[in-house]
């Protein structure tokens, strides 16, 4: 399933918490806002380093009617559909530009 839907955000960095903290600050959906924390991980198959990768994200939409309560599952069914696609992407990205690196 896929749903649109377009968000300008405010981001953070929190070095010392090791996290990237985001909020929109503007569009389409009430609410929108989480994070990603790096974490080290234990050493990977290959010996070297490793990041863990998690994130949060909380979203808010106003159901125009109280009859469609339905928005909500199935708003978090397509966020847990993305999420690890989109995660997959950045760990692509990192591990190319760390190969690109040595």
């Amino acid at each position: 399933m896929e749903l649109h839907a377009e968000s300008v955000l405010e981001v953070a960095e929190k070095e010392e918490q090791g996290e990237l903290q985001f909020r929109q600050v503007r569009g389409d959906v009430d609410e929108l806002r989480g994070k990603w924390m790096l974490e080290a991980a234990p050493r990977g198959p290959g010996g070297g380093e490793a990041t863990l990768l998690r994130y949060a994200v909380e979203v808010k939409v106003a159901a125009p009617s109280p009859a469609l309560h339905f928005l909500e599952p199935l708003l978090e069914a397509v966020v847990a559909e993305d999420v690890p696609r989109g995660l997959a992407g950045v760990a692509a990205a990192a591990e190319a530009m760390a190969a690109a690196a040595a």
